[in-house]
Order: C-alpha cells, then structure tokens, then sequence
C-alpha cells in the first residue's frame, strides 16, 4: 500500500511489477504493466518496475507453488540488480539508485505514477556508473505534509491552482542549479532554481481551464542538472481527478490498451443510490474494480468480469452504503490482449 509508507530516504526504491510474457506464453516482446502493480498519486511511487511473477525451488510438500506472482516477486528482481551493481562498482545506495532510474526504459502507454521510470537495464547503469561520479541528493517534500506528489480530487477551485514543494540538498551545504520540466502543458514550474542545504519553496501551478472535462489527469515534474546525462534527479507526479457528476451520465465508449488502465471518477453524494453498469462493446473483456473515495475496495463485489449484455459488471451503490465522495471504476484488459471498446453507464 503506497500510502501507508512513511517519510521515504534517497536510498529508497519503490518498486511496481511487470507481467513478463513468458509466463503468459507469448513471444519474447516488452513486458506491460501487472494489474496487480502498486501505483503511485500521493507518493512518487513506484520508482521502477520488474517482473512479478517469478519460479523457485519448494519442498515437495509444496509441488505446485513453483510459481509465485506480486510485488513481493519484483522487489527481489530489484534487490538482485543492486545487488549486481555493488558486486562490480564501489557506489553508494543513492547513485545506484539514479543510476537505475536514469537508464531505465519506460513502458509504452505507462503513466509516471504506474512505472515511476520504467524497466530497469543493467547494462545500462553499469555504464552510467563507470562513467560519473555520485550526484547531489535532493529531498522534495509538500509543505506541511509528508507527502511528495500532488493528488487533486476535489473540484477544482482557486486554492488548487498553486501548490508548493519544498526542495533541498541533502548531502551537501553548497547550492546547486536545477532546471525543472513539466510533461503536460496544464502544469507551469519555475525554469531555475538555486538549491543548497536549506529549503527551498517551489511553486507548481495547474492550469484549471484545461482539466473542465471530466477523468483522471497525471503528468509528472522533473528537476535536471546542468549535464542532463545524469537523468532526473527528482520526480515529482500529479494527478487530478475531474468526476462525473452524479447525475445520471454515459460514459463514451473508449479504447482500452494492453497494459493500461481506464479510470473513471465517479461523484456519488451520501444516502443517494447509485448503480454503475460497465460492458465490452467489442474485443476481448476484462476486469472492472470500483473504488470507493479514499480508495478502499468496494465494501459489495469489489471487481468483476466485464462482458456483453447480461454479463456486464454491475455495481450497486445502496443508500444506506454511498459515501460522499469520488468513487473510481477502474478497467483492465486481460494480459496482453486488447478490449477494442467499453462503455460505463451510471445511474442515479
């Protein structure tokens, strides 16, 4: 659970997992995101993602359990990479760490707060490594928070527009210049900022009159050096969630890829019944999970079967049951297949 996690160290890794297509038995290709991966939003988490499901030698009284699958099956792929690394170059935990996060290769269609930098490459970081020195060490912190992400999912207003971070050198005294991109046009930073041992505030804005139409919105803020081969040096995501009201509304019929996910934010006001009502149109179905505001699964049938017809998932908000609040369906494809459309349909 990414928001039960304390105050993170620059040593830290937070690792999400892949589903590695031999254990679907496909063709050798990239690997997409696991359904089952922790995703980011309040935190910059994951930082990376490995595979998640894994073989391993068991007793005989365990035949059968060879095959294990989670997060706890990637995070050993990420320790034995590190692992790999301080075998071959003398490097402290943080430059191994952005030297993992700086060569990393991004999934296709993947968000920030769902692959953090993507998949690692060995290769690649043991050259990173044999040719730099350790870079500064940053820690970025929400003001008066513990938070180091930005997660919106109220209507927006005026107090949402500008919101600060907190910035400093945290293995050094002396200042360092960073400049700092933003990956969406709705979000505006500071171009340059001098940065040394005592914070420094930073602010970042969002563009209200670009997030009016409702659905979930990421991007992700990046602070660089002057040599911009070291990679980021600190990742800071968004996420705005613009709801549908809860007045009745259909949902468009959209494309939902291989290795994505479709949320879509559902306003439902306390003691008011609500009924979502989600169909494959075409292609192959899935997997539908409601959340409810907070993210708590559903306390009904928490995820169903996605099909035609009869064999739609439906969840039913009772009175007695709704909480004021934003609800999230949320839609996965099956593992390396396709569903060509679906379409949600809530009901008041």
């Amino acid at each position: 659970d990414l928001h039960s996690f304390p105050t993170r160290r620059s040593s830290d890794l937070h690792i999400g997992a892949t589903m590695p297509h031999v254990f679907v038995g496909l063709p050798s290709g990239p690997d997409g995101i696991a359904s089952f991966s922790s995703r980011g939003g309040e935190l910059a988490a994951p930082d990376l993602i490995t595979p998640g499901v894994a073989y391993s030698t068991v007793p005989r009284w365990s035949i059968g359990g060879e095959r294990e699958g989670g997060t706890s099956m990637a995070s050993p792929h990420a320790a034995g990479l590190v692992a790999l690394l301080r075998s071959a170059v003398t490097a402290d935990a943080p430059t191994l760490r952005q030297a993992l996060m700086a060569t990393a290769r991004p999934v296709a269609g993947g968000a920030f707060v769902d692959q953090g930098a993507g998949v690692p490459d060995v290769n690649r970081a043991h050259a990173w490594l044999a040719a730099r020195k350790p870079v500064p060490v940053f820690d970025v912190r929400r003001d008066n928070d513990r938070q180091d992400g930005i997660f919106l999912a109220k209507a927006l207003s005026a107090s949402d527009t500008v919101h600060r971070f907190r910035i400093r050198r945290a293995d050094s005294k002396q200042s360092t210049q960073l400049s700092f991109r933003a990956s969406e046009p709705w979000l505006r930073v500071p171009r340059v900022s001098s940065v040394g041992a005592s914070p420094v505030s930073v602010g970042v804005s969002v563009n209200r009159a670009a997030l009016q139409a409702p659905g979930v919105y990421t991007g992700v803020l990046t602070a660089w050096l002057a040599d911009t081969g070291v990679g980021a040096v600190s990742y800071i995501p968004v996420t705005v969630v613009v709801p549908h009201p809860v007045a009745a509304v259909e949902i468009p019929s959209v494309p939902v890829a291989k290795g994505t996910r479709l949320r879509i934010p559902l306003s439902v006001e306390a003691g008011r019944a609500a009924r979502i009502r989600l169909e494959a149109v075409s292609g192959a179905g899935g997997v539908a999970s409601l959340h409810e505001p907070g993210g708590m699964p559903f306390r009904d049938v928490a995820q169903q079967a996605i099909g035609r017809g009869t064999e739609a998932a439906v969840f039913d908000i009772t009175a007695s049951e709704a909480i004021a609040g934003v609800y999230e369906l949320v839609v996965e494809p099956p593992p390396y297949m396709e569903i060509g459309r679906a379409s949600c349909r809530e009901r008041v």
